[in-house]
């Protein structure tokens, strides 16, 4: 597998909370969507492609939409450094 698709496989991976937490700008998305999503006790465990499944959205897209809005919005280390105190 390419470097690529390795990571957009692990994009389609990841849990929604800890995605949203990093990148909370892609919120967004999820609620122009309509997509009950943020905030829901399921999102620390179910995927982006779970949710993307849940609510009949092709993924591929859906990973395009989340992709932008994450990069347009600095990406919330913070969240990331709490699950490693040695870093902070």
């Amino acid at each position: 597998m390419d470097d690529a698709r390795a990571d957009r496989a692990e994009l389609a991976a990841t849990p929604v909370a800890p995605f949203l937490s990093r990148h909370p700008g892609a919120a967004s998305v999820f609620l122009a969507h309509r997509m009950a999503c943020v905030g829901c006790s399921l999102s620390a465990f179910d995927t982006l492609a779970d949710a993307a499944r849940e609510y009949r959205l092709p993924l591929a897209p859906f990973l395009d939409e989340l992709e932008r809005a994450a990069a347009q919005v600095p990406a919330n280390d913070l969240a990331t450094n709490l699950t490693e105190p040695d870093r902070l």
